[in-house]
Parts: C-alpha cells; structure tokens; sequence
C-alpha cells in the first residue's frame, strides 16, 4: 500500500516536475512530509502564499511546463488567490495543491461557516478564476483528480487549477492497483472553427491587395510552439509586425520588420503603425484594453480587423470591432496563412521603410535622458541595462514604471526572457516571480526590476533569495512613493494627492539598511556618470545584489496615452496614435497617411 500524499508525488515527478514551491502548514502536513521525502523534487519555501504562487507563475512561464504550488488550509489557500488570478488572467499553467482539514470536519452543504480550525471552503472560492477545482473526498480518486486538474491545466488556452485535499484523505493508503486514473478522452478536446482553410484563405486574398500589413503577436503564438512559424512568415512575405506586452521577447528589438509596442504606455511608432495599417491581424493577444486604448473600437480604425483567438469569449468582447473572428490556435492558423498564401508576393517595401522611420523617428529614450547627470533617469538606465545583458538573460519586472518604462524602452535579444503578469498586474509581483523565474532558469542570474512601493507588498521573499543564494540582481526605482499613482491624481485632481509619497501619508525604509539585514550586497545610484559600468559589475557579480537607483520623484512616464481634460471639467479619450506629450497637429495629420491617401483619392 502506499500513502495517497506519496502517489501524489511521485505522479507528479514522473510527468517532469522537479520543483515545487510551498508554505507549509498543519493542514498540509502529510503532503508537506511527502515533498520532504521525495528525491525527485526539490522544495522551495517562501515566506507568503502568495508569492508561492507568483513564484510558480513565473517558473512555467520560463520552464515551458506546468509549476506546482502547495498551500495550506483556510488562510494558505486565501492568501494565494491573487496570485492564481494572475495566472488565470495571463494563462499560465498552475496546479495548486491545498490541504484541508479532515473531511469530516469540512462544511460540505450544512450552511455553517466553518467546522474544522482554519477551514474555508476554498473550492468554492477559486472556481471562478480556475479552469478546474475540486476537493478530493474519496483516498482511491486522488490521482485521478490530480491527473485531471493537469490535463486540463494544459489543453487549450492553459490556466491555473486546483485540488483540495482534506488531511485524513492525505494519509490513507490506497493499494497501487486502486487508485483511479484519468483518461484524457473524458475532456473533450477544445472545438476551434471548422472553416480555418476558407477564412485563412480570406485573409491570403486581403494581405495580396493590401499596401499595409500589420501582423500583431501576443503569448498565444509562444505556447503554441509557432514562434519560429510566425518569423518564417514574415520574412517570407515582408509583413512589418508588432507585439503585445509578453510577447516581446520572440523578437530581436532591431529586426528590420519589427515596428515596435503599441499600447496606452508603449511606442508612438508602434501606434501609428496599427492607425495606419489597412489590414490588421492579431494572433494569440487578447487585444486587452491596455493594449488598444479604451476607445477599442477606434483601434485599427483605418484597417480590416482580423483577430486569432484560442478562447472564443475574447472574439466576442464588446469593447472590440473586429471584422474577421477566427477561433483557431495560432500555431495552426499561421500554418493556413502561409499555405494560401503559397508563392505570393506582397508589396511592402513602401510600408516596411515607413515602419521603420516611425521607429527611429519616435524612440522612447530621448537624447536629453542621456544628457542628465542626475539623478538617474530609468528609461536611460533601461537603454544601458540592454547593452548589457546577454541573450540568455531572464528580465522580469514589477508593476507602474519598472513595468511600463521597461516595456517602452528596453531593446531585447532574441533569446531572452522578457515578462511581467500584465494582466492582473499585482504590485509586488516582481521579485517573488524573480525566485520562481531564477529556479526555472537553472538558478542562473535573474534581473529583477521593481518600485519602492510595489516592493513593499513582498519584501519578505528577500529572505528566499537570502536563503538559497539565488543570483537575482534586484534593481529598485526610488521615486519617493507610487509615481504611477501619484501621476494619475494628478492628471485627475491636481495636487489633492493621497497615499502616493511621505507627504500624503505613507514612507518606505532604507534599502541600503534592508539589504544589510537580508545578507545581500547593496549599492546606492544616484547620478548617471559611469552607469554602464556599475551596473554591469553589478549584474556580472556572483549572488544576489540590490541596486537603488534614485529618481526624480517627478519624472515622466511618457509617451502615454491621457484623457484631455475639458473646460466642464469632464474628460474626453485621446484617439489611439495621440499620445501624450502630444504633437503639434500638423505633424498628427502628416503621419496619418491613411487618412491622407483617402483625402487625395
């Protein structure tokens, strides 16, 4: 006989999982013990919940495969929500395992709130943010339950899932030949459309008469395994494309085709380019609002709007006009697309150059960044750092300006991994996804860009680095408080400012005293002479390090796309490509070439 936690264990290190990252706890105890006793997975243990589960997001996103959290009851499996919301909203494979308390101690259907010391009915919690949830009540169905939630995990688009175990069900021992297993035939396979032939031969015949392709990629094309399909492509047929936020780094920033970011925070290159293209294919990005502004249906407004998409609910958003849905995967559509396109030719010279002068015209690091002698500015700090790092690097940032800075201004290697939760966007997710992320990648360096405020949500995860001598070089911005925040109060309400720096009601500890404590080498950045070589001797040191890098408290996040203020005092949306600061109306009209070829015919 063996014990159900052990079966559970040792299922889960024979599909490949060699890490798992945990908090232990007394509901949790038989399936903490068997971690202990497994010589086939490693544990990792943080000091919250929910950094075990952004730590195991950021472990699949670099591994390829499913992480694994485990938790503890009531508490242990609340404090991991948000954390699992993370991946649901970013589609990221994610088994949890939490313990419960003993079955009979549970509520079940009674009404009451709770029974067993620290029981909540978890299951119950997380379904909505869960592709499968359930609670094992019967010792010979807890493989088959753990097999499924896999499975599931894993098919279509991926997503976190998660069994409950109550503690007497953890230790019982089943005999080998009585446990259930799963049949991956009882889920039937996702349903994507039938006519993927006709519509990828719709598109085949709009990209031959267009003068102004624009393909857009997202993460979907990355967990398809079409990467290297979406190049072929094209180069094949010189279409200029632009990425969505966690699909940067399938791309070299200099690729001759590449036009760039678009996006509320991203490139005014890469918005004049979506405006102006007149035909516009999304495959595998959802189109969030953050990435079409929100005034999506003015989006692509000058093109026949194609969209990809493995999850049929997003075709169908309200925010969004498209003009052809197709349901497929976007490694199977891009092989359709490029059979029907077969030996065709696409003139694109023209638009390609064009793509490429909105590129060098408008770049995100101005040259008076480089001119400042202090303090730091971190779109320059961001353009050194690029030069810097090597192409097997794993780059991952927290939320506000360590994100959206990043994301704007940093010229990525093909190689790289280049991320952030972009869609739930929780502050302080950077540096436990830094631990999960360093594990992931052989336990080889990791950069870790991160706020003084957002880091304040997770500091503790210090003492994981601390612990295991993980090599994550943690650079913090010190701008005195929430820019973001502080930034949008002002655009809203002036200077009435609330909780953003000291003065409205919150401070931050030293960073140089926080290191101390936590064992780790820091160093203090303020002014930007010799900034390439501190920060390479940084980032090339053995072990971790933390680098404060001091800002101006004040400094822009531009360009960006902001709401015009109106004499009522009510606020108007900017069209898409009138970002912020905004140009002269001359120059808007000129490079809306679109809308001026329409004008002269």
């Amino acid at each position: 006989m063996i014990r159900v936690a052990d079966k559970i264990m040792d299922y889960l290190a024979d599909i490949g999982v060699t890490d798992i990252f945990l908090v232990p706890g007394g509901g949790a105890i038989f399936l903490n013990d068997a971690l202990a006793r497994s010589e086939r997975i490693r544990y990792y243990c943080c000091h919250h919940e929910q950094a075990v589960a952004m730590s195991t997001e950021a472990y699949a996103r670099v591994k390829g495969s499913i992480g694994v959290s485990m938790v503890t009851t009531g508490p242990g499996g609340t404090n991991a929500v948000t954390g699992v919301v993370g991946s649901w909203v970013d589609a990221v494979p994610h088994l949890v395992i939490s313990g419960q308390v003993y079955l009979r101690q549970t509520i079940g259907d009674s009404g009451v709130r709770q029974m067993g010391s620290q029981e909540i009915n978890i299951v119950d919690i997380v379904r909505p943010v869960t592709k499968y949830a359930v609670m094992i009540q019967e010792a010979g169905q807890a493989l088959y339950e753990v097999q499924k939630a896999v499975h599931i995990a894993n098919s279509g688009k991926p997503g976190p899932v998660w069994v409950d175990i109550p503690a007497d069900i953890q230790n019982a021992r089943v005999e080998e030949g009585e446990f259930k297993t799963f049949d991956p035939e009882e889920v039937p396979p996702p349903v994507y459309d039938r006519d993927l032939k006709e519509k990828a031969a719709r598109v085949a015949v709009l990209l031959k008469r267009s003068r102004r392709p624009l393909l857009h990629i997202g993460r979907g094309v990355e967990m398809a395994g079409a990467a290297d399909d979406f190049l072929r492509l094209v180069e094949r047929y010189r279409i200029p494309f632009v990425t969505a936020r966690n699909a940067n780094h399938l791309v070299d920033w200099d690729h001759e085709l590449y036009a760039g970011r678009p996006g509320t925070f991203g490139q005014r290159g890469a918005n004049f380019a979506v405006q102006n293209a007149d035909v516009y294919i999304a495959v595998g990005t959802r189109l969030s609002l953050p990435q079409t502004g929100y005034d999506a249906k003015d989006y692509a407004r000058n093109a026949t709007r194609v969209m990809v998409e493995i999850d049929r609910p997003e075709l169908e958003k309200k925010t969004l006009a498209i003009d052809i849905k197709i349901h497929a995967d976007a490694g199977d559509f891009l092989a359709a697309l490029s059979r029907q396109l077969g030996g065709a030719s696409l003139d694109t010279a023209g638009w390609v150059k064009q793509c490429q002068e909105w590129k060098k015209k408008y770049p995100v690091v101005l040259p008076e960044y480089r001119k400042q002698k202090e303090p730091v500015n971190s779109y320059y700090f961001i353009d050194v750092l690029s030069d810097i790092l090597r192409k097997d690097d794993v780059i991952v940032t927290d939320m506000g300006l360590s994100f959206q800075g990043t994301h704007q201004a940093f010229r990525v290697k093909k190689g790289q991994k280049f991320f952030t939760n972009s869609g739930f966007s929780s502050m302080g997710w950077g540096l436990p996804a830094a631990v999960g992320a360093c594990v992931a990648h052989d336990r080889r360096r990791v950069i870790c860009i991160a706020g003084d405020g957002g880091l304040q949500m997770t500091i503790q995860e210090l003492a994981t680095v601390m612990h295991h001598k993980l090599p994550v070089k943690l650079f913090v911005y010190n701008n005195g408080g929430y820019l973001t925040m502080k930034q949008s109060q002002q655009i809203a309400f002036g200077e009435r400012l609330i909780g953003c720096n000291r003065e409205t009601g919150i401070s931050f500890p030293d960073m140089m005293k926080i290191g101390e404590a936590y064992r780790i080498p820091a160093v203090r950045i303020s002014r930007q002479e010799n900034l390439k070589e501190v920060v390479r001797r940084i980032v090339d040191a053995d072990g971790p390090a933390i680098a404060e890098l001091m800002l101006d408290p004040d400094q822009p996040q531009i360009p960006k796309a902001i709401p015009l203020k109106l004499p009522d005092g009510t606020t108007r949306q900017t069209r898409f490509e009138d970002m912020y600061p905004f140009l002269d109306r001359d120059e808007l009209k000129a490079n809306m070439i679109a809308e001026r070829d329409r004008r002269e015919e």
